[in-house]
C-alpha cells in the first residue's frame, strides 16, 4: 500500500511539477516515520537499573516527571527523527523548574 501511494505522490508531482507537492510528499513521509519509530522509542525495557534509577522512583509512573524526562532523554538516541524533546509537569502554571529541553544534534 505505501509503495503504491508513493508511486502516486511521484505521479502527481510528474504531471504538475509543483515543488510544493515534494515538500508534502517529504512530510508526510517524515511523519510516517516518526510515528513508527515511536513503539521503539518508548520501550524502556533495555534502559540498564542504574539508569532508572537516575532519574529516580517516580520513572516507571508514566505521567511522572521523571518518565518524561527519561522520554525526552531516549529521543535523543542516534537515529532517532526527533530535533528537540520538551517534557514538563502538568497542573496549574507550569514553573520554570518544572521543564526540561532536549535538544538533539
Amino acid at each position: 500500500m505505501l509503495g503504491d501511494l508513493e508511486q502516486l505522490n511521484s505521479l502527481k508531482l510528474e504531471q504538475h511539477g509543483d515543488p510544493e507537492i515534494a515538500t508534502r510528499i517529504a512530510q508526510y513521509e517524515m511523519a510516517y516515520r516518526m510515528q513508527t519509530s515511536v513503539p521503539d522509542l518508548a520501550d524502556l525495557s533495555d534502559e540498564s537499573q542504574e539508569t532508572l534509577d537516575m532519574y529516580g522512583p517516580d520513572v516507571t509512573q508514566p505521567d511522572s516527571f521523571a518518565h518524561h524526562c527519561l522520554m525526552g532523554a531516549t529521543l535523543g538516541r542516534a537515529g532517532s527523527p526527533f530535533r528537540a524533546a520538551h517534557a514538563r509537569r502538568l497542573g496549574s502554571a507550569p514553573e520554570p523548574h518544572d521543564r526540561t529541553v532536549f535538544a538533539m544534534p
